[in-house]
């Protein structure tokens, strides 16, 4: 009887290990994400399967886990700094091996004032995900913003909604100064 167990246990195992277990959460879709042109690890990327929603952050080494896959048709990966992937699954379970491109990020500081140059306190900033809230003074800062051309989004209570284009460079900071229109009455 106890070998039977020992039997089962290390099936068991070694199904997971090889992206074949289909246990309670379902079919699962295991891998990992690295730099693309590198075997360097991407840390921290959220690996989502699609259209269940499930999802996985990559470990240390880069690897992932999605369990309860079933019915997968893609998988979208996202990362700071890295442009987002998404990948077609023929079949589940599956193991996969993603390479990211590196965009690299930048941040970005500046000001939010009305027509009359008076800074706007409490407005709200974002590229992205990247979102911040102006201080007394109407300054923010926004860090890792992914590189590229991007959309800053600035609204506050009582003036017109502002989306402006501004260019992020890796590695460095960019500076804006931005000028809602309206009253500011609520």
């Amino acid at each position: 009887m106890r070998a039977a167990i020992t039997f089962t246990v290390a099936v068991l195992t070694l199904a997971a290990l090889t992206g074949c277990a289909s246990g309670p959460g379902g079919a699962a879709i295991t891998g990992e994400v690295y730099r693309a042109g590198t075997a360097t690890p991407v840390v921290g990327a959220t690996v989502t399967a699609l259209p269940s929603g499930a999802s996985s952050v990559t470990s240390s080494s880069g690897s992932f886990s999605i369990g309860g896959a079933d019915g997968t048709t893609q998988v979208r990966v996202t990362a700071a700094g890295y442009a987002t992937r998404t990948v077609s699954v023929a079949s589940v379970p599956t193991s996969l091996r993603i390479g990211l491109s590196y965009v690299g990020s930048g941040d970005v500081q500046g000001t939010v004032r009305n027509a009359q140059g008076t800074p706007i306190a409490g407005a709200t900033v974002s590229i992205g995900e990247s979102t911040a809230t102006t201080d007394a003074l109407g300054r923010f800062d926004l860090f890792g913003v992914p590189a590229g051309v991007q959309a800053i989004t600035v609204t506050a209570a009582g003036f017109d909604d502002l989306v402006q284009q501004v260019k992020i460079t890796d590695g460095e900071l960019t500076v804006v100064n931005l000028q809602l229109d309206g009253s500011g009455a609520f």
